[in-house]
């Protein structure tokens, strides 16, 4: 067998270096394409790969009925699982999970969803859909494993024969989650019942660096349904130049219920959507052309898609400049562009011009700013704006690290469709005591003005600390508080004066192997708020969980 092959060392000191075993010539965008041969290899056999992992889960959650009241103790349930992991060659592999339970998986990173239009994107973190999952990933995202809230059961086949890369995923379950997109904002519901979730995939490499591929995803419940299919394609023309392409169709039916309550489509529909981008990127160079268009009938239910009946054309390009290997500058890239987003039937969404400035310095240092200048339209208003984003960071030693990232400027309020001025903050913290234990504290502060009168501010604070007993045992803490303060004067309907929130989440691990574990949790999250006639509810507990989980990974 020949493989290609090479090796880095990154070197982030007071200069950024780093070191390859091949020359790499950045005006060519492949890096696998360069790399060296290794050749030679023979008599490589596999061996038995078979892992079976039983898992039993105990866990016991109190709930407060009511502020005010008490908590309510609830009954210890128990469950048992099983996950499967069958190499049936080297290179095809089957998963299969029964009842599996997540517990152990991290709270997701805290997002403030005050003044949003559409859904917030969470990344999926468990761990038998990330396994392959860079196999279901098109220019649109379809597939996006988190709809599969809580699954019965899960099988995933994978795998790579050749040229040609296939991969199935069936599952069911027990609840069904709905995203609902439009042009200018999303929601969502819930449907009392289960669905089967089947994604089909098979990618065939085409020459050396490009590839062609087939998607289907399918869910299907009682009088509920949602299936696409399309067609995608990555091209590599020549070295510098890259495209992206997929069109896919849909076809849904909702339960009537969710047809009556929340203004979708009755009946049987469908709807279309295409994707594409081209990229030319050269060492002292990038120009990009995206072009997406998704008809009003279009849903990936499956995936997370939560805007459609648009169409968006986005132009930029720009410099970089690279600094010698002893100066001050690692890199100072000037990008520029422009963009134009509107509703199925022309009317304008939003467009502009913008400019990205981004520089690398010493220390791992990053400093970037965004400013741009739109006109955007919000139900039947037209606004214009001047908004100016910016971060950076730096890491003045391998234990310590600053983040800084926020915006400011004209912004809309769109619960009372009105101009406003925002402010957005988000700093952060990374630090490492010691070889056993590391920490990050973040902030994302949020403020909505007119006329200098605040509208509502909002206050997140997230604390995640990990301790390394050893190689197999850590313990983490994770603590996020939240407080939205809000100018009731402001808004056309009653809100709240203020509202908190505090969730706490605690794990101990110990891990043998990565899959025979055991895990001990607890979390809660306590609630209050205050009315607008100044009466403050107490600060308490809504529930508590505490609950123990164990897993032995067999090998035959």
């Amino acid at each position: 067998q020949t493989w290609g092959v090479w090796f880095e060392r990154r070197r982030p000191r007071s200069t950024n270096a780093r070191f390859m075993s091949m020359a790499w010539d950045r005006n060519n965008s492949c890096l696998i394409c360069q790399g060296g041969l290794a050749t030679g290899l023979q008599g490589i056999a596999p061996g038995r790969n078979l892992e079976i992992t039983p898992t039993f889960t105990s866990n016991r959650t109190d709930l407060r009925d009511a502020l005010g009241g008490g908590l309510r103790n609830g009954s210890v349930s128990s469950d048992a699982g099983l996950d499967a992991r069958i190499g049936l060659t080297p290179a095809l592999a089957l998963n299969a999970t029964l009842n599996p339970d997540f517990s152990q998986v991290e709270t997701d990173v805290a997002q403030l969803n005050v003044n949003q239009r559409f859904a917030l994107f969470f990344p999926e973190r468990r761990p038998f859909f990330l396994e392959g999952a860079d196999l279901f990933a098109t220019p649109l995202q379809a597939v996006f494993t988190r709809t599969i809230a809580d699954p019965t059961y899960g099988t995933k086949l994978s795998g790579k024969n050749g040229s040609n890369a296939y991969g199935v995923l069936v599952a069911q379950d027990r609840q069904t989650n709905l995203l609902l997109p439009g042009p200018q904002g999303s929601s969502s519901t819930t449907l009392d019942q289960s669905t089967t979730t089947m994604i089909g995939r098979y990618r065939r490499d085409i020459g050396s660096s490009s590839t062609v591929g087939l998607l289907y995803t399918g869910r299907e419940g009682v009088d509920y349904h949602n299936r696409l299919a399309g067609v995608d394609a990555f091209v590599r023309p020549f070295g510098p130049l890259t495209t992206r392409f997929q069109i896919v169709g849909s076809a849904t039916e909702y339960p009537d219920a969710v047809v009556t309550d929340l203004d979708q489509p009755a009946g049987s529909f469908s709807g279309t959507a295409v994707e594409s981008r081209a990229i030319l990127s050269t060492r002292g160079l990038e120009v990009g052309l995206n072009f997406n268009q998704r008809s009003p009938g279009f849903r990936a239910d499956a995936g997370f898609v939560p805007s459609v009946g648009r169409r968006s054309v986005n132009l930029w390009g720009g410099p970089t400049f690279w600094g010698r290997p002893s100066s001050f500058l690692t890199s100072l890239t000037i990008h520029t562009g422009a963009w134009h987003n509107a509703e199925w039937n022309g009317d304008l969404l939003d467009q502009g011009v913008w400019t990205w400035i981004n520089f690398n310095g010493p220390a791992q240092s990053n400093f970037w700013i965004n400013p741009n200048v739109q006109r955007q339209r919000f139900q039947g208003v037209e606004y214009r704006l001047q908004r100016t984003w910016f971060g950076g960071g730096i890491r003045p030693t391998g234990n310590l690290g600053f983040n800084l990232s926020g915006n400011f400027g004209p912004q809309i309020d769109f619960a009372n469709n009105q101009p406003a001025y925002q402010l957005a903050l988000q700093p952060a913290i990374d630090v490492r005591v010691g070889r056993h234990l590391e920490g990050r504290v973040s902030h994302n502060f949020l403020r909505l003005s007119r006329d200098g009168d605040q509208i509502f501010s909002a206050n997140l604070s997230q604390l995640r600390a990990v301790y390394s007993a050893s190689t197999r045992m850590f313990a983490r803490v994770i603590l996020q508080y939240s407080q939205v303060d809000r100018n009731p004067t402001r808004f056309a309907s009653a809100v709240p004066l203020s509202s908190r929130s505090l969730l706490t989440s605690l794990l101990l691990s110990y891990k043998v192997n990565p899959l025979t574990v055991v895990f001990v949790g607890y979390g809660d999250n306590r609630d209050g708020e205050t009315s607008v006639d100044g009466l403050r509810s107490p600060f308490e507990q809504s529930n508590r969980t505490l609950f123990l989980k164990l897993g032995y990974a067999w090998r035959p």
